[in-house]
C-alpha cells in the first residue's frame, strides 16, 4: 500500500516532461482548399498542429508526425497569403537532415502566424531555430552531433540572432 502511495504523489508531484505535450491534435484527412477563406478557416488547426510538432520529441507518434508535417506542408504550399523565405544554410553543415529542416520550418511558420506583421526574416529564422534547439537536444540521434554543438552553444549564450546572421552572410558569400 506504502508503495501505490508514494507512486502516485511522485507522479502528482512532478510535473511531465516538457516535450511530451500529449496526443497528435486530429489532422483532415481529405481537406479542399479551393480559395482564401478555406486557408483562413484551417488556420486553427494548423496552428494546433504545429505547436504539436514543435514541443514533440522527434521519436513519438513518428507516423503522426510525418502526417502532420504533410499536412502542413500542403497548406503553406497552397496558401495565397502566407508566404515563408527559408534559408536552409542556418543550419550547421553536415546537419542538413529533414527532421531539421522541417522543425525550422514549423517553428517560422508558428511564430510568423503569432506574429503576423513580422516581416524580418532573420527573426523568423531564429525562431525556427529555438525549435531546431529544443528538439535536438532531446534526441539521442541529434543532442550528440558534433556538427549541431555551434548551434546549441549560441542558443545557450542568447546568440541566435548573431549566429543567423553570420550564416546568412558567409551563405551569401559563397554564392558569389
Amino acid at each position: 500500500m506504502r508503495s501505490w502511495l508514494l507512486a502516485i504523489s511522485v507522479f502528482l508531484c512532478c510535473p511531465p516532461a516538457e516535450g511530451q505535450q500529449g496526443k497528435c491534435p486530429d489532422i483532415p484527412i481529405e481537406e479542399v482548399r479551393k480559395c482564401r477563406d478555406d486557408y483562413k478557416r484551417d488556420e486553427t488547426e494548423v496552428k494546433s498542429l504545429l505547436k504539436w510538432l514543435c514541443k514533440t520529441p522527434y521519436g513519438i507518434d513518428v507516423a503522426k508526425r510525418a502526417d502532420a508535417n504533410y499536412y502542413i506542408l500542403q497548406w503553406l504550399s497552397g496558401n495565397p497569403e502566407m508566404t515563408l523565405n527559408v534559408h536552409s544554410e542556418v543550419l550547421p553543415p553536415g546537419s542538413d537532415t529533414t527532421d531539421l529542416l522541417f522543425s525550422l520550418i514549423h517553428g517560422m511558420l508558428l511564430y510568423k502566424m503569432e506574429h503576423p506583421k513580422e516581416i524580418v526574416n532573420e527573426k523568423l529564422h531564429v525562431e525556427g531555430l529555438k525549435v531546431v534547439v529544443f528538439l535536438a537536444e532531446q534526441s539521442e540521434t541529434y543532442g550528440e552531433k558534433k556538427e549541431l554543438r555551434p548551434l546549441f552553444k549560441a542558443s545557450r549564450k542568447k546568440q541566435l540572432n548573431d549566429y543567423v546572421k553570420e550564416r546568412l552572410l558567409n551563405s551569401h558569400n559563397q554564392k558569389h
